[in-house]
């Protein structure tokens, strides 16, 4: 046992400046982690839209203040995200979340806006799935979703629209998009 203590003696210089560098690479790391990720809401357009079929078979869309007369919902968003920490970070599963309370009524995926491709009779857009955010930048995004007819008559009972997603460590985030009274 006297040995080892006298051997602890001998290196104790060096054993010191290895756990000096060690604690020294712990925190730094840890460091560099530590920042928010947050959301600036640029755009943001909930269109309630009421779509009539007229004589010759075509459907016109009107808005319409009404949120029960609504046929259909548009949604569009424009987001800056800021990502403070100084580590890639990543966002996933991004979903418009409609609320009734605290009930979730319906989830639906919002597609990117940015791919968005046109032929002669329509168009298509990828899902958005995911995105990276760089260390200590900010990265635009533009989201947009068409709710369809069954699922406005779900929507026509929300009190709150929340764009929902998981962050790098699987935690959810919820940002507000509309409250309604």
């Amino acid at each position: 046992m006297k040995e080892i203590i006298e051997l602890i003696k001998d290196f104790e210089g060096i054993i010191g400046a290895l756990l000096g560098v060690i604690v020294t690479l712990i925190l730094t790391q840890m460091l560099k982690s530590v920042g928010k990720i947050k959301f600036y809401i640029k755009e943001n357009e909930i269109d309630f839209i009421n779509a009539e079929q007229n004589m010759i078979g075509e459907y016109i869309e009107s808005k319409v203040e009404d949120r029960n007369e609504a046929t259909n919902i548009n949604l569009k968003h424009t987001i800056e995200i800021y990502n403070g920490s100084e580590i890639p970070k990543i966002i996933r599963d991004v979903k418009y979340s409609f609320y009734y309370g605290n009930n979730l009524l319906l989830a639906i995926d919002p597609d990117d806006k940015s791919t968005e491709r046109y032929t002669s009779y329509s168009h298509y857009r990828d899902s958005f799935l995911n995105i990276n955010l760089p260390p200590k930048q900010i990265t635009n995004i533009e989201i947009i979703q068409n709710i369809k007819t069954e699922e406005t008559e779900i929507v026509k009972n929300c009190t709150k629209i929340y764009l929902e997603m998981n962050n790098h460590r699987g935690k959810k985030i919820k940002v507000l998009l509309k409250k309604f009274d």
